[in-house]
């Protein structure tokens, strides 16, 4: 059919076009069926043998296929992008309309029309060539969404396959085997070891959390000796729920006792820290069952105040964890990843808290830092875990500790500049960083909600998710129908397909800061 569909096409060489089939998406885990190189287009096909109708998923599926190259393949970046939906015995249709933006709007074929098609296409290109070489051996960089990250590890593969860049990937990978290095000191000389991963901003400091948690050195066939920890509750819900959503997909040709133990390993991997408090701390000698535990956004644990007023414990939650996690006999570490500047509710505690702790009650843990953290920087919130530098702690500095490469894109960074320079009401700053850095970036600025509803769902393809944030104090949008004080079902909201009116893509119930 293909071979047959590229004949007779005028005024093409093909001699300089190319032809890639099953062509991997990676961060996908799955292939595009056919990519056309011709002229100076990525022409993208998903062919649907046998079937006679043009279905949603699979235009959506074809949609995703584009966006993950015009964002993550370096030589699709400024090219044009035809996504084809080929469904063998569908009935022709003949509109064909061409927009500004990098991806067209999808054309539908048949078998019959795949040809016309081809040739319509390139009857609007320019005379230019892409090289194909160049093109087939470009480096292709996925960011992945955290939960696309657990999802890959979760399912036995390493950082190096979701990581961004080149430079990000050493930059996790060095933080990783700091850390592992670190964990099996501990075990070899019975030691209690807390190790602090400090980051700029989009490093990947969750990732390297999970990538530690999830190491193969510390799984045996009874249990994990690692678990997850985080005060963050929706981002549990959400990570737990899309972990078993997953192994039911990847598991569902094995015994239903295997998929039962996946469930329990997915419940013991991630966990509440305030539900891992009440069920060790109130009893008094009950040894934790993990001798590593990792707490994502450690600086946000609670002061002593917030503590009790919350659960009547006149206690940190830094004292708690250490009085946890010291009861073990033998060895144990605590990895506390740390954000700065990050600390947003009542009652958070701080990098400080931290240190204060192991002066005063648990000197004989060793102290694991990168240099950022002894003297403060931007990445710390300009704090450091030590007023002054201790003399009966053991402080070891290890720079692989700190990640400095942003696996972020430099846009999205500039993004958060940019919203942060309109919330603080400095519109000139934000007109240069937006005219500097942002100008194809997809933005909008209305005070019109239906206007805003509208531009969202025009913008939003294939399986890319769309939602409403406010701010929790935005008690005032309750007249256009947007209460933020409604319960909001995380997990259901971030992954919820589409006709889920739970989902975020209804636009019906808006997040908060607490809730994403």
């Amino acid at each position: 059919m293909l071979k047959q569909s590229l004949k007779n096409i005028p005024t093409v060489d093909l001699g300089k076009c190319g032809i890639l089939l099953e062509y991997p998406i990676a961060r996908r885990e799955k292939r595009i069926d056919v990519v056309l190189t011709i002229r100076s287009a990525i022409i993208v096909v998903e062919f649907k043998n046998g079937r006679d109708s043009y279905q949603r998923a699979d235009e959506e599926q074809l949609l995703d296929y584009c966006l993950d190259l015009r964002d993550f393949h370096f030589e699709t970046r400024d090219k044009d992008i035809f996504p084809v939906l080929l469904a063998s015995d569908a009935p022709s249709k003949s509109s064909f309309p061409l927009t500004q933006g990098h991806i067209q709007p999808t054309v539908y074929a048949n078998r019959q029309s795949l040809n016309a098609v081809i040739r319509s296409i390139c009857a609007n290109l320019t005379d230019s060539y892409i090289d194909f070489e160049n093109w087939n051996n470009s480096v292709y960089s996925p960011t992945p969404t955290i939960i696309e990250a657990a999802k890959t590890l979760f399912a036995g593969k390493s950082v190096e396959e979701i990581s961004r860049s080149h430079a990000g990937t050493k930059n996790l990978t060095r933080t990783t085997n700091a850390v592992v290095e670190a964990i099996k000191n501990a075990k070899q000389n019975n030691e209690k070891v807390i190790c602090f991963i400090t980051g700029v901003p989009g490093a990947g400091k969750t990732l390297a959390g999970l990538n530690i948690a999830h190491h193969s050195d510390f799984q045996t066939s009874e249990k994990s000796l690692a678990t997850f920890l985080s005060g963050n509750g929706p981002l549990i819900k959400v990570l737990r729920e899309a972990l078993k959503r997953d192994a039911v997909v990847r598991l569902k040709k094995i015994d239903p006792d295997v998929r039962a133990r996946e469930q329990e390993r997915i419940i013991a991997f991630i966990e509440n820290v305030h539900r891992f408090i009440d069920s060790y701390f109130t009893s008094s000698d009950e040894v934790p069952n993990n001798q590593i535990i990792i707490f994502d956004e450690a600086q946000r644990a609670w002061n002593a105040e917030h503590s009790k007023r919350k659960f009547q414990r006149p206690f940190s939650e830094p004292e708690m964890i250490f009085n946890v996690m010291d009861r073990h006999k033998d060895w144990s570490v605590i990895v506390a990843l740390i954000g700065g500047g990050q600390e947003i509710n009542t009652g958070e505690a701080g990098l400080r808290e931290w240190g204060n702790n192991i002066i005063s009650k648990f000197p004989h843990w060793k102290v694991h830092i990168s240099p950022a953290l002894k003297i403060g920087n931007h990445s710390t919130g300009n704090l450091t875990l030590f007023e002054q530098q201790p003399q009966h702690v053991t402080v070891i500095e290890n720079p692989d500790l700190h990640l400095d490469v942003a696996i972020r894109s430099y846009k999205a960074e500039e993004l958060s500049k940019w919203v942060n320079l309109i919330l603080t009401n400095q519109p000139d700053v934000a007109k240069t960083v937006l005219t500097n850095s942002l100008q194809e970036y997809p933005i909008v600025i209305t005070r019109n909600l239906s206007k805003a509803k509208e531009w969202l769902s025009n913008k939003c393809a294939g399986t890319r998710r769309m939602g409403l944030v406010a701010s929790s104090g935005a008690r005032r949008l309750r007249p256009y129908g947007l209460d933020v004080k409604a319960e909001l079902e995380e997990e259901n909201w971030f992954l919820n397909p589409k006709d889920d009116v739970r989902s975020s893509y209804y636009l019906e119930v808006p997040a908060t800061e607490f809730g994403i």
